[in-house]
């Protein structure tokens, strides 16, 4: 080996909230800043020092201590100490990838405040598992070095290895040691080596720890442990390991000169490809099962990271077109309330009921300001489209860059005194009676599926009627259609039922087994699906960290409790089914604290109601589901189960921007680690298998279900996490939000796939149902004929997907940023034509910083992706 270089990073482990609240860490953080920032003025010897990777506790420091700012922002400047590159250090593997990406940008502009470049380091030190993608995202910011823990073990990964992406793309990581983790060295400073002997004894043994991890002559030596102080006592340590290694090179510097230094051994480095979820052999815990905890909040994240990336950004956009000006700072003010609770802490559930209030306000206010902005917004195009006649606009906005065909519902707001009513024969309902025009002229059937009279409106009693019909909706933009009163009956009859319990359309038959059970035959590849989704419900005595099953368990299935089936709609273009199970489960867990000390679930049981509207549209071959699951029960999980009878013992799950293969089943020579493997495993919303022939059936979710589990039974069954009901905290036995009590409810579809389904199509259909449309009706004159307006159209493949349409984070006129992404592992093109010509258009990386030229032609942006490659377009129109 060459001459040794020892880097000692000096660092905190800063949990902004977990067992305590924010303002209880924040309390802590204060005084542990005064310290940091004495010992670098008055110990010139000490290095540098870094708050995590994270910039958020600037922020939180210099709220409560304003009057140190400038002592702060001198050492800053002076490098003493390193911000960045993160705003928090977020969750991977539960957060959008534009959540990541945002998370550096506001991370990357609290730099700039300082004049100083961000920490150009992916520190990640204490995230439960990293995604497949992070690499690539990392180098969005021109960040090329990671420093990553759990989801990885020692026998797997040495000291410092290369880290790939799908794409290609490299981060040189470290991979932190599975004994003392990212606060290794902190053990010298716990008081468990107390004379010099022993602290020499430890110093000389974590050195020789890492000389063994690594064939190359670069160790790391850190004490980041979790909210500790600065620890000047580094000064004399280093010095001390010069004189137990002699030649060596001791600094209390930076990551990522050590990240350019190990440049060198690049080519001899082993690589390690894609995501990491291993669980641990000793004590660095991945934690699988936080996927699942607190439901609430995972529900609550991604309608909030959906509002912002598929609604807030992209319409304030095409409104900037229209001379609709919104301020760019009410969506920084909504992304930051998102991003603060990103902390794995906080978006995987495992802290205190305090902490997870605390996020239901921030969540909250992202609905609020997203909500205020969109209706003003609205508003602006309800008064251009209003009139004083006897007609209706109706007004569809679809914010998705590619045409929907889809069956949709409405509500048309009439006034009482609607002229045009009728009643059916020996009937007492009136209806209204009107025609359904498009912007051609021509009819559209449709369904009336509610009435309501006397509602109020804005303080204004109007009659409602609800209708559903297909509608080819524009991208990006507004789809207008007219309804005319009509003084004749307006009937469209027909039926996609086939009997009380089943229905089919083009693609699909469905059939509702007397359990409950959906039975789903493909026409398009005369494949058959039985037996799906009923669900299973056992005892749970972990916590917000891990499942736990009691050793005297039973699980609870659904195909054996009491079942009602109904239909609730019957059209022509949609048809609706009702399964209510009345599951009959125990009550909670018992704990006998005596000489038994027995733990099983309870013998009274209670009932836990389960209903599932499941519809059937004659525009896609997708069953569309919605569970309203009312948790009356403590301590139990409750999963939901799809036993596809597919073969394959490969599964597929979507993560931030990429689509990942894993095997079925779980590896057993696990069982004897200090955490064995799990069934469990993360995903984005969408799991499925494939047979060969490239049939298959996909779990797709609109949001909040994170958790899945392969199995590698002859069934090939697939089981989505619905809740964990828990009553333990850390730090806490009395803490009772974990249990999730009340009615929780999930959106989601099967989609039978065929082989010409990607991974694009998925994608694209979960966009649509997390995103869905948003709608408004005005009274319009006589003479209005609808039209439609789209400012950007994705065409050619469909395995490029866009991620984000938005304005720039430097504001340019005229201009719009895209971000689009290639879930095939081949190369791709497509091309996004827009509503105006193009003036310029650019290449950009993911801080929106200049990198070339794109290729365009008049109002056609022309796009080519390397497979798995994330790009992004500054775009300016005329």
């Amino acid at each position: 080996m060459s001459k040794l270089k020892v880097y000692i990073i000096s660092s905190t482990h800063w949990d902004r909230e977990w067992y305590k609240s924010f303002q209880g860490f924040r309390y802590k953080l204060v005084k542990m800043a005064d310290k940091a920032l004495n010992t670098l003025e008055t110990v010139p010897e000490f290095g540098k020092f870094t708050f995590d990777g994270q910039t958020i506790v600037l922020e939180d420091y210099l709220e409560a201590a304003p009057e140190n700012k400038e002592r702060l922002s001198k050492l800053i400047k002076q490098g003493k100490i390193l911000i960045g590159p993160w705003y928090v250090m977020p969750d991977e593997l539960i957060i959008s990838g534009e959540s990541l990406i945002h998370n550096l940008m506001i991370g990357h502009k609290i730099a700039a405040a300082f004049e100083v470049e961000p920490w150009k380091y992916g520190y990640v030190c204490d995230i439960f598992g990293h995604a497949a993608q992070t690499p690539q995202i990392l180098n969005g910011f021109d960040i090329h070095y990671a420093f990553v823990g759990r989801g990885t073990n020692e026998h797997t990964m040495p000291a410092h290895s290369l880290w790939r992406s799908p794409d290609g793309s490299e981060c040189i990581a470290f991979k932190q040691n599975d004994v003392g983790g990212y606060g290794h060295l902190s053990r010298v400073f716990m008081n468990k080596y107390k004379t010099d002997e022993e602290i020499n004894a430890f110093l000389k043994g974590a050195v020789e720890y890492e000389k063994n991890r690594s064939k190359f002559p670069i160790v790391l030596l850190t004490d980041g442990v979790d909210h500790t102080d600065i620890h000047p006592e580094l000064v004399d340590y280093s010095k001390r390991i010069e004189e137990f290694f002699p030649g060596a090179e001791v600094i209390i510097g930076d990551l990522a000169d050590m990240g350019k230094e190990l440049e060198q051994y690049r080519t001899d480095m082993q690589v390690w490809q894609g995501e990491m979820i291993e669980t641990a052999v000793l004590e660095q815990y991945v934690i699988t099962n936080c996927l699942s905890s607190r439901i609430d909040i995972k529900n609550l994240n991604d309608k909030c990271q959906s509002l912002l990336e598929k609604w807030l950004l992209p319409t304030t956009a095409f409104a900037a077109f229209d001379n609709i000006n919104i301020r760019k700072s009410f969506e920084d003010i909504a992304y930051k309330y998102l991003i603060q609770n990103h902390p794995h802490d906080s978006i995987c559930g495992c802290s205190i009921d305090d902490v997870h209030n605390d996020t239901k306000y921030r969540y909250n206010q992202v609905l609020e300001i997203s909500d205020i902005v969109l209706e003003d917004i609205f508003n602006t195009y309800k008064a251009k489209a209003a009139g004083n006649g006897p007609a209706i606009a109706l007004s569809i906005y679809n914010p998705l860059p590619f045409e929907r065909k889809e069956t949709v519902s409405v509500e048309i707001i009439f006034d009482k005194d609607y002229a045009s009513q009728f009643v059916e024969p020996f009937g007492n309902e009136k209806k209204n009676s009107f025609l359904l025009t498009d912007q051609n002229g021509d009819e559209i059937p449709y369904t009336i599926t509610e009435i309501k009279r006397n509602a109020n409106i804005t303080f204004n009693k109007v009659d409602t009627h609800t209708i559903c019909f297909n509608a080819s909706l524009v991208a990006s933009g507004i789809t207008q259609f007219k309804l005319t009163p009509i003084k004749d009956r307006r009937r469209y009859i027909g039926s996609l039922n086939t009997s009380a319990r089943s229905a089919e359309n083009g693609y699909i038959s469905l059939t509702i087994e007397n359990d409950g059970t959906l039975t789903i035959f493909d026409k398009r590849t005369n494949k058959q699906y039985s037996n799906l989704l009923f669900y299973l419900d056992n005892g749970e005595t972990g916590d917000g960290w891990g499942y736990v099953a009691p050793t005297q368990d039973n699980c609870i299935l659904s195909t054996g409790a009491a079942c009602v089936i109904s239909q609730t709609l019957n059209s022509k273009n949609k048809c609706t089914f009702s399964i209510i199970h009345k599951m009959l489960v125990p009550k909670e867990m018992l704990y006998s604290f005596d000489k038994t000390g027995y733990i099983r679930r309870s013998n009274e049981l209670i009932e836990m109601d389960i209903t599932t509207n499941v519809s059937i549209t004659d525009t896609s071959p997708a069953i569309f589901v919605e569970t309203i699951v009312n948790n009356t029960a403590l301590d139990h999980r409750l999963r939901l189960s799809l036993p596809t009878k597919i073969e394959n013992d490969k599964y597929f799950v979507s993560q931030a921007f990429c689509f990942v293969e894993r095997n079925c089943g779980r590896d057993n020579a696990t069982d004897n680690w200090c955490e064995p493997e799990t069934l469990e495993k993360p995903m984005s919303g969408i799991v499925g298998k494939r047979n060969n022939d490239g049939s298959g059936i996909a779990f797709i979710s609109a949001y909040g279900l994170h958790e899945c589990a392969a199995l590698d039974d002859k069934k090939g069954t697939i089981n989505i996490t619905l809740l964990r009901a828990f009553r333990n905290s850390i730090g806490s036995q009395d803490q009772i939000d974990g249990q999730v009590q009340g009615k929780q409810k999930y959106s989601y579809c099967l989609l039978p796939l065929e082989e010409k389904d990607t991974f694009g199509t998925m994608q694209q259909l979960q966009d649509c149902i997390s995103t869905g449309i948003k709608f408004f009706n005005t009274k319009c004159s006589d003479d209005f004929t609808p039209s439609s307006k789209s400012l950007v159209s994705l065409s050619g493949d469909k395995d490029i997907c866009v991620s984000i349409i938005k304005r720039p984070e430097r504001e340019v006129a005229n201009s719009i940023v895209v971000r689009l992404y290639n879930l095939s592992s081949k190369q791709e093109s497509t091309e996004l034509k827009f509503s105006r010509l193009i003036e310029k258009a650019e290449i950009v990386n993911l801080n929106e910083e200049y990198i070339c030229a794109a290729k365009f032609e008049g109002n056609t942006l022309n796009i080519e992706l390397e497979g798995n490659k994330i790009a992004t377009y500054l775009v300016k129109l005329i």
